[in-house]
């Protein structure tokens, strides 16, 4: 999904999709938790997810999404100035990392014009580690 394929109404997302949510709304898929259970009375929306699959919005209630972390690790940089590609709108203004080992799930009807934040590029790392097997639990 580009910005223009979200202002004409597309709901097909590819691998590297990122949108800012609020915390409420993500929640872990193995515990029915929240993600980040401390930041939840904050009231704006901040935490960074991004899709590793494609996936059609309109087929599907609920969609597996890797949230963003900007504490601890630091492997993921920051998009703003350092891609070009990024739309103003971009909300990867930290330096993070994804946390693979802690799968997502939200609300397809959260992730929308106006929660989308940018697309990873291509070439990144971080779309090099969307193939990856991972093995939870190990």
């Amino acid at each position: 999904m580009t910005w223009s394929e979200i202002l004409f109404g597309s709901r097909n997302c590819n691998a590297g999709c990122w949108f800012n949510l609020y915390e409420e709304d993500v929640i872990q898929k193995g515990t029915q938790r929240p993600f980040a259970r401390g930041k939840l009375d904050r009231t704006i929306e901040e935490r960074r997810v991004v899709l590793r699959q494609n996936v059609s919005l309109n087929e599907t209630p609920n969609v597996i999404v890797y949230p963003r972390s900007t504490t601890g690790r630091r492997d993921h940089l920051s998009h703003k100035g350092q891609i070009k590609e990024c739309q103003p709108k971009c909300k990867l203004d930290r330096d993070g990392t994804v946390v693979f080992r802690v799968p997502c799930v939200v609300a397809s009807d959260s992730l929308n014009q106006y929660t989308w934040s940018c697309e990873e590029p291509e070439d990144s790392d971080l779309r090099k580690h969307f193939n990856k097997e991972w093995k939870f639990g190990s």
